[in-house]
């Protein structure tokens, strides 16, 4: 036979729920005992409550910590990978100075091949070529007569960018107007 729905009201009724040890007043028939027995348990649960605090906060600190030690890694992987390339610009110098002098098909392909690895992995040629100086973007080695002041007339060395940082600039001649 199932309970009525009446049934579980009068027995919930009928079941306080306990009451906490701030809930117990001492009354004026509570035993010495139930006395301490209340201000023991008041002081078991601001206890349990402390430490559940300092659960709560070291766990937010240990995820704070996985944050960061992720971050440092993944900077850590970009700062070596940068360090790489710079390291390997000066090769990447020499086969364009190559190109120049050399008219080979298989030193084109292997330079435009080294290029597009470069530039996969977040690398860009800084264009600087017929714009206005940028001291930014740009180290002016030379100035020349020109007829625009202070436009980039020829490129030395090519400036790179990498994922959006400027890790080595041109090196370029500026013209100067002469009046």
């Amino acid at each position: 036979m199932k309970p009525k729905a009446a049934d579980a009201k009068a027995l919930a009724d009928k079941v306080a729920p306990t009451p906490t040890a701030d809930e117990v007043a001492p009354t004026p028939t509570a035993t010495a005992d139930e006395v301490k027995t209340n201000q023991k348990l008041a002081q078991l649960e601001a206890e349990r409550d402390q430490y559940k605090d300092k659960l709560l906060r070291a766990l937010a600190d240990y995820h704070n910590l996985e944050k960061r030690v992720a971050e440092e890694r993944q900077e850590l992987g970009k700062r070596a990978v940068q360090n790489f390339i710079l390291g390997v610009l000066p090769f990447l110098d020499n086969l364009e100075q190559a190109e120049v002098f050399v008219k080979d098909k298989g030193l084109e392909i292997v330079k435009s091949s080294f290029t597009e690895l470069l530039e996969r992995e977040g690398l860009t040629r800084i264009d600087v070529l017929n714009k206005e100086y940028d001291v930014h973007t740009a180290e002016a080695v030379t100035l020349i007569e020109g007829e625009r002041d202070n436009m980039v007339v020829e490129v030395v060395r090519n400036g790179y960018m990498f994922n959006g940082q400027i890790v080595r600039p041109a090196q370029v001649k500026v013209s100067k107007k002469l009046t």
